[in-house]
């Protein structure tokens, strides 16, 4: 092995994969320095009885986090502030011959920086349902928005485009603009704005 090696060695367990800088930046008894040996053995034991304590405590609290995962346990601990919304919003929609579920607004998130924009297709029924769960899961509510007032042009589908933001804490303004369906179908120029509450 070459002295090249042994100092990538070295220095790795030094300053990379050094224990106890890992767990305990600056602890004194690992930085102090003493020129009797009594003190220095003393400081030795203080430092490997504190550091396999710490490492006895974390290690199970470690395995515990890394189990939670967002979808199970790991929902019941998200921390929110006054200006964070406080339920996800999205849609129920079809994807190639299957119904899924498309996340709109997530909750956790500033209200004042969430927006979002998609183009979707609908059929000769104009409603638009979105789907408010709180994060406890309880109380889920759905919203309906009917885009009436539009003249029938004939297309089997219709494509939309939306824009979906919040103007305060709990109102999600929507806007959709009429697209037509290529260019069998011209578009409508249509465009609705609504908006609603969120608990």
């Amino acid at each position: 092995m070459e002295w090249t090696t042994l100092f990538d060695i070295a220095l790795g367990a030094i300053l990379i994969n050094n224990f106890i800088l890992a767990q305990f930046l600056g602890i004194c008894p690992f930085m102090g320095v003493s020129k009797k040996m009594d003190t220095a053995v003393g400081m030795g034991f203080a430092v490997i009885f504190v550091m396999g304590l710490a490492a006895a405590l974390c290690y199970p609290v470690n395995q515990l986090l890394e189990k939670l995962e967002p979808g199970e346990e790991g929902r019941k601990h998200v921390f929110l502030g006054r200006d964070m919304l406080k339920a996800n919003i999205g849609m129920h929609v079809m994807r190639q011959g299957k119904e899924a579920y498309y996340a709109l607004l997530d909750a956790g998130e500033n209200w004042y920086e969430l927006y979002k924009e998609c183009d979707f297709l609908l059929t000769k029924e104009k409603e638009l349902k979105f789907v408010i769960t709180p994060l406890d899961g309880k109380h889920v509510q759905t919203k309906v928005i009917t885009l009436s007032g539009e003249s029938d042009n004939g297309a089997p589908f219709t494509r939309y485009h939306m824009e979906m933001k919040m103007n305060a804490p709990n109102q999600v303004c929507i806007k959709v603009t009429d697209l037509g369906f290529g260019d069998f179908f011209e578009a409508g120029g249509s465009v609705w704005e609504e908006s609603f509450q969120v608990s």
